[in-house]
């Protein structure tokens, strides 16, 4: 029995889309150490190191800026409220009620959408 057909990739997100990501996560997760050694340089001992630390800073920075630009567009469709998600919210995703209702989940579900608006305010801040 030929099961080369049941084994379809579905991909749920384009390589555009993971790139994107990707370059925003590696510099975030860059982003933080250097700036904690920019703070604390003098615990560091100062010098070359925190310098370069500075250096990476300002560059991972733009790259982050750029990246997460495009992200914000990339997503921001899809993180617009409905109904259902209001409904969602009221009962804490079904925490709150003896009902077994589904709502309509889409692509994505209510707790990323309230997610993507707390990184959005802490990106502009």
């Amino acid at each position: 029995m030929d099961q080369k057909n049941s084994l379809i990739k579905v991909k749920n997100i384009i390589l555009f889309n993971r790139v994107i990501h990707a370059i925003a996560a590696i510099s975030f997760i860059l982003l933080i150490p250097s700036g904690l050694i920019m703070m604390f340089g003098s615990y560091f001992g100062g010098g070359s190191f925190v310098i370069a630390c500075k250096d990476i800073h300002a560059v991972v920075t733009v790259l982050f800026i750029i990246s997460v630009i495009p992200m914000f567009f990339m997503w921001f469709k899809g993180m617009l409220f409905t109904g259902d998600d209001i409904k969602w919210l009221m009962i804490l995703g079904g925490y709150l009620s003896k009902s077994k209702d589904q709502f309509l989940q889409g692509n994505l579900m209510q707790d990323k959408k309230c997610d993507f608006g707390y990184v959005q305010l802490v990106v502009l801040l």
